[in-house]
């Protein structure tokens, strides 16, 4: 049911793009902003599947469950389970183990063979893949099932290169074999890892498997020899619970339930496997029956009914995980009908990127042929502004200078003036109450006088008023205004009226008015 999702998947995406083709264009903005964020979150996907290789060197899970959800949901597309193969299956590998450590085993198995599916380049992790499902298919006592694993996975690390993991897998298939009853095949196999001499782990591990070829060989004798020695080597509280389960049931087969006794409460005490604890129990009920103890035998039976119902339930678990793997063994590539959907898909959207590629090639090209016509013409704009300012500043530059010779043309001016004004004070030292006869008399001796007295009589002032203004151009540096005002016949203080009339006519104040005249006279 899961590829007929994904059929339908690739279909409602071919006919959305098929849909959206004619509006490419009009949401090319949106797009690009879609691949932003799809390249921040492969980014994003990528370190965390980094952090998680970087954790598992130094024999650490990385438990970031959420973080590694969202790294599945970004690669796991049908272009993404082919680009990003390796990280995806790496994330499913990862996102398996920590279901495994929650007890979520059907969802373990399921990220398990998902990873599997993908066939990633590195055979180390479909080495550890096909471990972990053996794993599982152990816990059911699913030996055939978990045969096909351990094969799996042997075959895997011995691609990779890793000695220890192959011949850890050799061990484990020694162990296999011995379930299934194929002992020769099991000795060979013992036989031939038992060659190497890795650590004391390793060495561990080979004498327990001895002892568990003997354990189902039913040579009890020689099996409780190899298990009593591994007391001489360090290891784990599992480890050692599983090898006193196993001393125990030899102790139970030989009919000697008073030395299994020690063993069997030590695993009450320290172990958390149930089947190991109902097992236990069994051997305590035994102890107990022997004994006579009735109160003891009321307690362990009690408990073991306890333990048998978590067995149960760890078994449920255990079985829906199983039956995943069997389906996948059975079936390990589904109907492969959808990836002719998925290549016409393909095809499509290459043709469609084809197409909007070469629609955007033109854009672009009439774009860069338009910002090549703007910069000619900016560039000609440059050059007419530069000849413009050029023209703006010899403009400048000749109006400065004819300003400056109008300056010196006025001060020249004044100065003429001034040098007559002089020369008219050295003539008539003091002006006259004559007016008529002395304007005639100005007239004559310098033309200014004539032409300040039309300019006068055409802003329409009176006689009276030209007579003040050419006295006061006159005489202003050799006498007051109030002495001015006895020859015009006016008092002083008439005399301010009147210059303030006159003023007031040509539009100037009463301390701008000598400037005025000067600049009439000239």
């Amino acid at each position: 049911m899961r590829y007929y999702g994904h059929i339908l998947s690739y279909l409602r995406y071919l006919l959305t793009g098929l849909m959206v083709l004619p509006m490419g264009f009009l949401v090319l903005p949106a797009g690009q902003r879609a691949q932003a964020t799809h390249a921040m979150r492969r980014q994003a996907g990528e370190r965390v599947v980094a952090a998680a290789d970087s954790m598992d060197a130094a024999h650490l899970l990385y438990s970031d469950t959420s973080a590694l959800r969202s790294a599945i949901r970004t690669f796991d597309t049908p272009v993404g389970r082919h680009i990003h193969r390796n990280a995806l299956a790496a994330a499913y590998y990862y996102m398996g183990r920590n279901m495994s450590q929650h007890g979520d085993f059907a969802r373990a198995a399921d990220c398990y063979i998902a990873c599997d599916r993908l066939q990633p380049d590195d055979p180390a992790r479909r080495g550890r893949v096909n471990a972990c499902m053996a794993y599982i298919c152990t816990q059911q006592s699913e030996d055939s099932l978990a045969l096909i694993f351990n094969q799996r996975s042997t075959e895997a690390f011995r691609e990779s290169g890793d000695t220890a993991r192959y011949l850890y897998g050799l061990l484990f298939l020694s162990e296999n074999y011995c379930k299934l009853g194929e002992y020769p095949i099991a000795d060979s196999l013992w036989q031939e890892a038992r060659a190497f001499h890795l650590d004391s782990a390793y060495q561990f591990y080979v004498l327990e498997t001895r002892g568990l070829y003997f354990y189902y060989r039913q040579q009890y004798d020689s099996a409780l020899t190899c298990f009593l020695q591994l007391e001489e080597y360090p290891r784990g509280n599992q480890s050692k619970c599983y090898d006193y389960m196993k001393i125990a049931q030899i102790y139970e087969s030989i009919g000697k339930p008073t030395l299994a006794y020690p063993y069997a409460e030590y695993l009450v005490k320290h172990s958390t496997n149930p089947a190991q604890i109902s097992n236990a129990y069994y051997t305590l009920i035994n102890y107990a029956e022997q004994t006579g103890d009735a109160a003891l035998l009321a307690t362990y039976s009690h408990n073991r009914e306890d333990a048998s119902r978590e067995r149960k339930a760890l078994s449920s678990r255990y079985g829906a995980a199983v039956e995943k793997c069997r389906q996948y063994i059975a079936n390990p590539h589904p109907d492969r009908k959808w990836y002719i959907i998925v290549w016409i898909a393909t095809v499509l959207c290459g043709i469609l990127c084809a197409v909007i590629g070469l629609l955007r090639h033109r854009k672009h090209k009439a774009i860069k042929q338009r910002d090549i016509q703007i910069r000619q013409l900016h560039i000609q704009t440059e050059a007419q502004s530069a000849l413009l300012q050029a023209q703006t500043d010899l403009i400048e530059k000749q109006a400065l200078q004819l300003q400056q010779l109008r300056e010196e043309l006025r001060a020249k001016a004044v100065q003429d003036l001034k040098g007559q004004l002089s020369h008219l004070r050295s003539l008539f030292p003091q002006p006259r109450k004559e007016w008529v006869c002395f304007a005639v008399l100005l007239k004559d001796t310098n033309p200014t006088f004539l032409h300040l007295h039309n300019a006068l009589k055409e802003q329409n002032l009176k006689e009276p008023e030209i007579k003040l203004c050419i006295y006061y151009l006159l005489y202003h540096e050799t006498m007051p205004l109030t002495e001015i005002a006895g020859y015009v016949c006016k008092s002083a203080t008439g005399i301010r009226t009147i210059k303030s009339r006159i003023a007031h006519k040509l539009g100037v104040t009463s301390a701008g008015l000598l400037g005025l005249l000067q600049k009439m006279a000239i």
